[in-house]
């Protein structure tokens, strides 16, 4: 009979933890694909989110990528001298593999989870638009 109380709320808990573990692993490689992407941006002239989302290795990390957004600042083709900042916001949608159990247990409309992950990195850009037209990028994988 203690079981029949007691093992609801001990699985509850471990599937919490899991979640939370799957939310921590996305967080970290989010802020490796940011930090990767800045990366080349700041030393490649011509860029498009996508390249970027290929060069950072993103579908090694998260496997898929359709729903990952990267948002570059300033864009490519824009004007760039050495030494001005250049911005990297990536997110991606987080879809709880356990129902909700604030919403499951009682009406709120508050989440126990995150609806999407964000991650943001900067750097300053190391060569200028006015460079050479063709950068040879070499992505390590370990």
């Amino acid at each position: 009979p203690e079981a029949a109380l007691i093992l609801p709320l001990l699985l509850g808990v471990t599937f919490c933890v899991i979640e939370f573990g799957r939310i921590f692993y996305y967080v970290n490689s989010l802020n490796q694909i940011a930090r990767t992407a800045v990366r080349f941006a700041a030393i490649g002239p011509n860029y498009t989110s996508s390249d970027l989302v290929t060069l950072s290795g993103a579908s090694s990390l998260l496997g898929d990528t359709s729903g990952l957004t990267l948002t570059v600042t300033p864009n490519s083709g824009t004007s760039r001298s050495i030494g001005d900042m250049i911005y990297i916001d990536v997110s991606i949608a987080f879809t709880p593999v356990v129902p909700d159990v604030l919403k499951l247990v009682s009406n709120m409309t508050v989440s126990l989870f995150p609806s999407s992950l964000m991650s943001h990195a900067y750097s300053r850009v190391e060569r200028a638009s006015g460079g050479p037209t063709s950068v040879s990028y070499t992505h390590l994988t370990l």
